[in-house]
């Protein structure tokens, strides 16, 4: 199967390191049509091409006329390498990690940068789905890598994640409070 690349930022690739995350949620592109007031929720299909390698969503309740959107990070059983900011020694031959630094003093490479070979995680696909951000349950926000030290006092893990996610999206125009729908990716560290 071809391999697939994603974006973690540095506290994401500690997490995903340490065996505290191994779920992640990605925006949809492009989001379904939205929805009357009233209206219940999209339903979903998910299908694959002939081969079973390229994964699409289809809404059954899209209304006039079709909408589908192709998932960017393959199908179950594939698997998506991690890109993530790095820099290199003086030499150039030794590659260092942002997540493994402590202290902030090297001039880093943007993630989309790094080149597959360059990359220290591969994750395997074990599911795929499809739902509104928001409705991420309490057992998902942990597999998200979110922990009670993320918590501030009187907040929920659900409210800690959506503090998460704003940090993230909301200035892409995905805020928790738009509610986009996201591609929900189980995996395991190979």
């Amino acid at each position: 199967m071809k391999e697939r690349s994603i974006i973690f930022c540095s506290e994401m690739v500690r997490r995903t390191l340490k065996g505290q995350k191994f779920q992640t949620r990605r925006i949809v592109r492009p989001q379904p049509p939205k929805r009357w007031e009233g209206a219940k929720p999209h339903r979903f299909s998910l299908t694959t091409d002939d081969e079973g390698i390229e994964l699409y969503v289809t809404s059954l309740s899209a209304g006039n006329g079709d909408w589908h959107a192709k998932c960017p990070y393959g199908n179950v059983e594939g698997k998506i390498w991690v890109r993530e900011a790095f820099t290199y020694t003086q030499d150039k031959k030794t590659i260092i990690y942002r997540a493994d630094v402590k202290e902030d003093s090297y001039k880093w490479t943007s993630p989309l940068f790094m080149r597959r070979e360059n990359s220290r995680l591969i994750l395997f696909i074990s599911h795929l789905r499809v739902e509104p951000i928001q409705d991420i349950n309490q057992t998902d926000v942990f597999k998200e890598g979110i922990r009670n030290y993320d918590m501030k006092p009187e907040e929920s893990a659900q409210q800690a994640f959506a503090r998460l996610w704003d940090t993230l999206n909301a200035k892409r125009g995905f805020s928790w409070e738009s509610n986009p729908y996201v591609w929900v990716i189980d995996f395991t560290v190979v």
